[in-house]
């Protein structure tokens, strides 16, 4: 189970999400984020068949409130939600941060995950 609703939403559909986590040093706006995820879209499409159905981007601020809490740097957290098995990690990841250094931000990748439903 995941703490986001969207994600639990996809595993109940597909029984299996890997999600991509990613620290940005600042907060990128819809339309860069589509960007993003279109860029991911169109490079995943030449390795496997990928559906925009079984994608979710759950984006969540960091304000100055949080950061202390968590003992961290204000900014965004991008969770890229992904039902498909077969998903190169290190291409998801390269991707991404490829994308957010081509809009200019300092960003990293903090790992992946892979959760399976047991229905």
């Amino acid at each position: 189970m995941f703490l986001y609703p969207e994600l639990n939403e996809l595993l109940a559909k597909f029984e299996k999400v890997r999600t991509f986590n990613f620290f940005v040093y600042g907060s990128p706006n819809e339309e860069e984020i589509e960007v993003i995820n279109k860029g991911l879209y169109y490079r995943i499409v030449h390795a496997t068949e990928i559906i925009k159905e079984r994608v979710v981007v759950i984006i969540e601020p960091i304000c100055e409130e949080k950061a202390n809490l968590l003992n961290c740097y204000q900014g965004t957290r991008m969770v890229f939600g992904i039902a498909q098995n077969d998903i190169d990690e290190d291409v998801v990841a390269k991707t991404i941060l490829e994308g957010l250094e081509y809009l200019r931000y300092k960003a990293q990748y903090l790992g992946m995950k892979e959760t399976e439903s047991n229905v």
